[in-house]
């Protein structure tokens, strides 16, 4: 026990001896009375779609400066607001930043500015579209053996009149049953709403999308063919969070465009979706997505198609794969349907050489059922 008692003694000595020295020492007491900038704390400042002024700026920094705030870093947000009459990047949105500058230097306070306008985003208006960020698009096109083959290849997708050629190649396929049915028997697609590259649709590329700025009410995707088109199931690829939580979806078809009969109502849960139904054969499919969206609605891919085990992606999760799309979590790769052996290098044939300036593709085709793709490159937007 004496023991034990000394040691506890010694104990107290010691935080006695410490909580003087704390007392003794006047440069902590100081810090902790007027702490410096780098003890500050600093916070994001939003500027949300524009709506910011001079005198709004200088009243922000004279609140943070009040707080004893450190810093602030710019954090320019899109669409979460009543689009303001400041531009990112114009030339007053830029007489914003320089005046920002300037108070927060008068203020003692240190800034920093977000580089984009919106949330993962980079560039400027000074970024010309040569040097903008890019992506890989393609068209498909099947073809049988064995035949002389002279056809013009019709151009990718491509963002903001942007496209420049890479290569045309082709390889074996027994996918012939389903792929680019539907795109040689459209007519066209048209919408309730604004769209944007409507073509991405139904082009038979899930990363491609089509953009439709639905503002409220209801989205009425119309699918017009040539004849009646015989279909069994849909295809539906999503873009995540586009859907907002909102996704009761119907499906209605017409042979005169008038008198609609709904053959589907459901809800899209997952990226990809396959739907079936009793097999109908009309020339209208009217697709139309219940809710308010109040921003863009992007839609890779609709497919309408007999076979139920027709049309997929070879893997889960492509848009995340390719850098696309937000991962919220890194799930396991899954295979989607029966292509499970990739197509070896050895087994592709390059016809980059057979494609003429117009875009005319000259080849003599094997035996067999092949797919041909033209590929280039676009602006990701």
């Amino acid at each position: 026990m004496r023991y034990l008692a000394e040691i506890l003694i010694l104990i107290l000595i010691s935080l006695f001896c410490s909580c003087s020295n704390i007392q003794s020492n006047p440069d902590l007491e100081k810090g902790f009375m007027n702490p410096p900038g780098s003890a500050k704390p600093y916070v994001w400042w939003h500027w949300i779609n524009g709506n910011i002024s001079k005198d709004g700026i200088t009243r922000d920094l004279e609140a943070m400066a009040a707080q004893s705030i450190g810093g602030a870093s710019i954090f320019n947000l899109q669409r979460q607001a009543v689009e303001g009459p400041v531009t990112y990047g114009s030339e007053r949105w830029q007489e914003c930043i320089t005046h920002a500058f300037a108070e927060a230097k008068r203020l003692k306070l240190e800034l920093s500015f977000q580089n984009c306008g919106g949330w993962a985003t980079n560039g400027g208006p000074w970024v010309t579209k040569d040097n903008a960020m890019k992506k890989l698009t393609y068209k498909k096109l099947l073809v049988q053996g064995t035949q002389h083959f002279s056809f013009k290849l019709s151009l990718p997708g491509s963002t903001n009149d942007f496209y420049k050629y890479v290569r045309t190649m082709a390889f074996r396929s027994n996918d012939l049953k389903f792929e680019n049915r539907m795109d040689s028997a459209m007519v066209g697609v048209t919408c309730n709403k604004e769209i944007l590259n409507k073509e991405a649709i139904y082009d038979g590329d899930i990363v491609t999308e089509a953009g439709i700025r639905a503002e409220g009410g209801d989205v009425s995707l119309l699918f017009k063919f040539k004849n009646p088109f015989e279909a069994s199931s849909m295809f539906i690829k999503r873009t995540w969070p586009s859907y907002n939580g909102v996704n009761i979806f119907e499906l209605s078809v017409s042979q005169d465009n008038k008198t609609y009969q709904k053959i589907l109502a459901n809800s899209i849960r997952k990226d990809f979706e396959k739907f079936e139904f009793s097999p109908v054969k009309c020339r209208f499919f009217k697709f139309t997505v219940k809710g308010g969206f109040q921003d863009t609605l992007r839609i890779p891919e609709i497919q309408f198609n007999q076979d139920i085990n027709n049309f997929s992606p070879a893997l889960n999760d492509l848009n995340a794969l390719a850098g696309f799309q937000v991962r919220e979590r890194i799930t396991s790769k899954e295979i989607l349907n029966d292509r499970k052996t990739p197509v070896k290098v050895s087994e592709i044939v390059d016809l980059t050489s057979n494609i003429d300036d117009n875009g005319v593709l000259t080849w003599d085709i094997p035996e067999g059922n092949w797919t041909i793709l033209r590929v280039g490159y676009t602006l990701t937007g």
